[in-house]
């Protein structure tokens, strides 16, 4: 398979879902579609080298494509002829645009720049090559941080302190805490 049948596909699963897909971005999603298939069947998911360029793994080939697009948006008709009649393949891209496609672009970027292949493979001026553990490893870890950022995100949305029944019973028990500390353990902004 070749990086750009996979990219056309994680375009058009975008679309479906109506996830915004910059030519930044995808190729962000194009190296975790990448690392996904690495951790499931062993193998990369297309032939194509992935290169570490400032700003994360890039598929030149597929940037070169889709630069007349600058930071825009990438559309295409994602006609039957666009999208590969493939379980896994679209699998793989329906998960990575439900979990990393809808992560901002400046998160995914951060992401990858924390993968010490990347780090390496950039050090090196080399392609990104990957095993099935080290593949494991990096996913593991980047969907525990989104799960993690995800629910913490949430507890604060459901945990205002004055909405709590004892809300100043409780502001009492901090007598002597600096205003600023209290409003670090409640969690309130001003």
């Amino acid at each position: 398979m070749n990086a750009m049948d996979v990219a056309k596909q994680l375009i058009c699963a975008g679309q479906a879902k109506n996830v915004k897909i910059t030519n930044l971005k995808l190729q962000k999603l194009l190296h975790f579609a990448n690392l996904t298939y690495i951790s499931i069947v062993g193998k990369p998911l297309f032939s194509e080298k992935v290169k570490a360029w400032e700003l994360g793994p890039v598929v030149p080939s597929v940037y070169h494509h889709f630069k007349s697009f600058g930071n825009g948006i990438i559309t295409i008709e994602c006609t039957e002829d666009a999208i590969i009649p493939d379980y896994i393949l679209t699998s793989v891209c329906d998960f990575v645009i439900d979990v990393f496609g809808v992560q901002p672009v400046s998160t995914l970027v951060d992401m990858t720049h924390r993968d010490p292949v990347y780090e390496d493979a950039k050090k090196e001026d080399k392609p990104m090559c990957y095993t099935q553990k080290t593949a494991k490893e990096v996913l593991n870890r980047e969907i525990t941080n989104i799960l993690q950022r995800a629910a913490y995100a949430s507890l604060s949305e459901k945990l205002n302190p004055s909405d709590h029944p004892d809300y100043p019973e409780y502001i009492d028990d901090f007598e002597g805490v600096p205003e600023e500390e209290r409003s670090k353990i409640w969690g309130i902004k001003d």
